[in-house]
């Protein structure tokens, strides 16, 4: 599937990535938007039934040593990945 999220709310977030800058509260709001946006999106296109031909990702395998074979393994690792972040949030607030 194609990425619908713009690259400037994308790309300074990919892995191996560190902050360049601080994020104003109208860039706040609108990466919140976002992420919501997002999961309905998600919703839709998986009522929609379009991962059907999901391919499997070799990232992930390679990154965390998981084989995410279809959309019901990648929706799983996206709860764990998700919570991955969280934990590291929750830390860094804790040590500030």
């Amino acid at each position: 599937m194609p990425i619908t999220v713009d690259d400037a709310y994308l790309v300074p977030f990919l892995p191996a990535t560190k902050p360049e800058r601080m994020i104003d509260e109208p860039e706040i709001a609108t990466i919140k938007e976002l992420f919501i946006s997002s999961i309905d999106r998600l919703q839709a296109d998986f009522d929609e039934q379009k991962f059907v031909n999901y391919s499997p990702s070799k990232w992930v395998a390679t990154k965390y040593g998981v084989d995410v074979m279809n959309i019901d393994e990648a929706l799983d690792f996206l709860l764990y990945h998700e919570g991955y972040h969280c934990g590291y949030i929750l830390a860094l607030r804790h040590l500030v």
